[in-house]
């Protein structure tokens, strides 16, 4: 995450790394990495893609057991069509795997962990999964559009305090201002 951030953010002029996490903090993920998933987005300017959303609820489910209960997690895309079918679909998942939970609070955690990047300024969870969507049939555009700047990235990173995951389609994201880097650092890291 500070690779990244300090790269595409910052020119390299960043001193502080993240931190090692303490030996009592449970984390999903080993390392930071990219998920590679192709397919095919909803369209007319959805650009989730169902299989990405797959994972991401695989992902979930398998954090929400390892910490048997609310997982400290961010999920975060740069898209509001994204945000809120992950939402959705995270939320009858949740539903399914876990009756015994009260489903107001099951709702409320979705709705306060899952979101675009602008949601979660300021805020900082132990890992975040950043779930890309777009196609590199009809999304090519939005996908630039989310690497214009940096700050989409930046802003996406280093809400995680310990580990990211990035689920995207590589043969498209690694050809997108800053998250070319991402995808470099993260897949060589």
């Amino acid at each position: 995450m500070f690779s990244i951030s300090n790269e595409v953010a910052y020119n390299n002029r960043m001193f502080k790394k993240s931190a090692a996490p303490e030996p009592d903090v449970l984390l999903l993920l080993n390392r930071s990495i990219w998920i590679d998933i192709k397919g095919k987005e909803n369209g007319d300017k959805d650009h989730f893609v169902p299989v990405q959303g797959d994972k991401t609820i695989e992902m979930v489910l398998s954090a929400f057991e390892l910490q048997n209960g609310f997982p400290n997690l961010y999920i975060i895309s740069p898209f509001k069509t994204v945000a809120n079918n992950i939402k959705s679909l995270l939320k009858k998942a949740l539903h399914k795997h876990y009756p015994n939970y009260d489903q107001d609070d099951i709702d409320d955690w979705v709705d306060k962990f899952c979101g675009t990047v602008h949601t979660f300024q300021g805020k900082e969870a132990n890992e975040v999964i950043i779930i890309l969507g777009c196609d590199e049939k009809s999304g090519e555009g939005a996908a630039q559009w989310a690497g214009k700047k940096p700050n989409i990235l930046n802003v996406a990173v280093t809400r995680a305090k310990y580990r990211v995951a990035i689920i995207g389609d590589s043969d498209l994201w690694r050809k997108v201002p800053n998250f070319d880097f991402a995808y470099k650092t993260l897949c060589e890291g």
